[in-house]
């Protein structure tokens, strides 16, 4: 466990953040943005909210991947540039 390879003083002072209720605090802000992860646009790299975003779902059943994207010039970036080599590689699902 890493509390093994603290030394005394950084001991005293993490008893110190737990107890003012700093590590606490941290944790949960921590374990709400793994929860949240922050999303991205794959061509500017922009943030995008999930209330405003473009939302495609692409890939075979078993290995389903997503992209968001913030507006209409980067999806048509993606579809004209990115999604002729998904399917030069066999990445996209055949509709039958």
């Amino acid at each position: 466990m890493f509390v093994d390879s603290l030394s005394n003083e950084e001991l005293s002072e993490l008893s110190e953040k737990i107890e003012e209720g700093f590590l606490k605090n941290y944790l949960q802000k921590r374990m709400v943005e793994l929860a949240n992860p922050m999303l991205v646009c794959p061509v500017c790299e922009k943030r995008v909210s999930e209330e405003e975003d473009l939302l495609i779902q692409f890939g075979p059943k078993g290995f389903r991947k997503k992209a968001r994207f913030c507006g209409h010039d980067c999806l048509a970036y993606f579809f004209d540039k990115q999604m002729p080599r998904f399917a030069e590689k066999n990445i996209l699902e055949k509709e039958e």
